[in-house]
């Protein structure tokens, strides 16, 4: 799941800058942006580049990989890596697996608790990302737009 979210993070990145704020830049510092971009956003949040050059869907897909966050028994936030998998492999498996109560993946088995808690973790955080963007979009004095 991590290298899958690097690698979409970096080509996300890379594809969407290319003619926006790494303009001008070689092909090689702008990979090398666009990989850092990627991995801080799901770890320490530094920053290397002006992330307000950034595109408003280069923010978005930055705000998404900052929501999933960090893979377990790492310092970093968000709903983590594994419970981003469990949700996706829940919604790949659902009409395969509609008569079953748990997820099998490589000889494994995900029990329908584990699912049970992977979903309320992603509601609560969804509720809660949410309901802060609102409350801090109608408090702020200044123009402050959702993206």
């Amino acid at each position: 799941t991590y290298l899958f979210l690097f690698v979409f993070g970096v080509l996300a990145i890379l594809a969407l800058e290319h003619h926006h704020a790494f303009k001008g830049l070689s092909w090689h510092q702008s990979l090398f942006y666009s990989l850092f971009q990627s991995a801080t956003t799901r770890s320490a949040g530094l920053q290397t580049i002006d992330v307000t050059n950034f595109s408003d869907a280069t923010n978005v897909i930055m705000s998404i990989l900052m929501f999933i966050g960090s893979s377990p028994s790492s310092v970093g936030g968000g709903i983590r890596t594994t419970t981003f998998a469990i949700l996706i492999l829940f919604v790949i498996n659902f009409n395969n697996n509609a008569e079953k109560t748990a997820i099998k993946v490589f000889n494994r088995e995900i029990h329908v608790v584990d699912i049970q808690r992977s979903f309320a973790v992603f509601t609560m955080a969804s509720i809660l990302t949410f309901v802060s963007m609102i409350v801090i979009l109608a408090t702020e004095k200044t123009n402050l737009t959702f993206l």
